[in-house]
């Protein structure tokens, strides 16, 4: 049985929820307008398999930087093994998050984080998107595609990520990039299903479950 055990460590990977709180490391603490908000995130390696738990519940300190990049990222509360704790920090510098602002401008700042790691297997599917930049947008080009708008033309004409040429198409992705409520979310579709705007940073998304055969090759972008 634990022969069993360690191979299954070895294999399952890592999902995150991360609970932003609120703390600035400078001489004089800002009252800011907006706190970062996670867009998208590097998966944590396994846990080594002499971890006997699927949960453990960590804190870090991590400084965004204006243009929502991790620029320092050092554990407060760590795992207790050294290794996993050093690779780790090494993917959340690959993190991206909405910057902090202050008077309506990006400023960097130091936060301070909780992350629940969770185990979760990694979950592969074909999506596209239509981003919006604001909830009330989001809404009416939801109801369009309810109604039988075709997804690729409503994401060419009114999406505003840089997916919008492609007609939204993102390919192939892992979706443990997307913040952990988000994940859920994305996994709920079946082929063929959008979903309700979802909001990811400062953005609603319409995320579609795709049939890999309807994604032309020329429109695959692979994460």
């Amino acid at each position: 049985m634990h022969g069993e055990l360690r191979s299954m460590k070895s294999f399952v990977t890592i999902g995150i929820l991360l609970l932003l709180m609120s703390g600035c490391k400078s001489a004089e603490p800002l009252a800011v307008d907006a706190l970062p908000i996670l867009v998208s995130q590097a998966p944590l390696p396994p846990l080594p398999p002499t971890v006997r738990t699927d949960y453990l519940r960590l804190e870090l300190q991590l400084l965004v930087n204006k243009n929502g990049e991790v620029e320092r990222a050092h554990w407060l509360t760590g795992s207790g093994f050294g290794k996993w704790d050093s690779t780790a920090l090494m993917a959340v510098t690959n993190w991206k998050y909405t910057p902090a602002r202050y008077r309506s401008e990006p400023i960097a700042l130091w936060v301070r984080q909780v992350i629940r790691v969770q185990m979760r297997e990694p979950m592969f599917l074909w999506l596209a998107e239509i981003a919006c930049p604001d909830k009330t947008y989001a809404d009416s080009l939801y109801a369009i595609l309810r109604e039988g708008g075709d997804f690729e033309t409503v994401a060419r004409e009114h999406s505003k990520s840089e997916s919008a040429i492609r007609g939204g198409v993102l390919g192939k992705m892992d979706i443990r990039i997307f913040p952990f409520p988000v994940q859920d979310e994305i996994a709920k579709l079946r082929v063929g299903e959008i979903s309700k705007p979802i909001r990811i940073g400062n953005s609603y998304v319409i995320i579609k479950n795709m049939p890999a055969g309807s994604l032309r090759s020329n429109d695959i972008r692979s994460l």
